[in-house]
């Protein structure tokens, strides 16, 4: 009896010290306001781009250019590679910095290019279309 009395006792002792541990910082937690404090979240940049987005001559806009979320859907008749030659020489004549981008991922013929004006990021998508054998471009500003 002696040696269970003295096992609860050896048992007891430190989980008694770890609930007074928990509610200690239960109580501190709730007096402060919080251990952690979440990160303010940062002002979104309100200025957009610094320079307009340039207009590429050749692509035609699809179904009147303008797709959910801000995407501007084009085709045209050249190759993938050409457009996405055309396209990153007019960003940057406009003076939109180049940014480098994913790397296709394998997709055959697919570009993906990205430029910076400002706190607006454009991204250009250029992919053939399989089932008219035109180029499909796409491109997105986000601020």
């Amino acid at each position: 009896m002696i040696d269970s009395r003295a096992r609860w006792k050896r048992a007891a002792v430190p989980a008694a010290a770890a609930l007074a541990a928990a509610g200690l910082a239960l109580a501190w937690a709730n007096l402060s306001g919080g251990v952690v404090t979440p990160p303010s979240p940062r002002p979104a940049a309100a200025e957009g781009p610094k320079i307009p987005v340039p207009t590429m001559e050749g692509w035609r806009p699809v179904g009147g250019g303008l797709l959910d979320g801000g995407i501007r859907a084009y085709v045209t008749d050249e190759s993938p590679a050409a457009a996405a030659v055309r396209a990153s020489g007019r960003f940057r004549a406009a003076g939109w910095e180049a940014l480098r981008a994913a790397p296709a991922g394998g997709d055959e013929g697919r570009h993906r290019l990205a430029f910076r004006s400002g706190s607006a990021v454009c991204w250009v998508v250029i992919e053939p279309d399989p089932r008219t054998g035109r180029t499909r471009c796409a491109v997105a500003v986000m601020n």
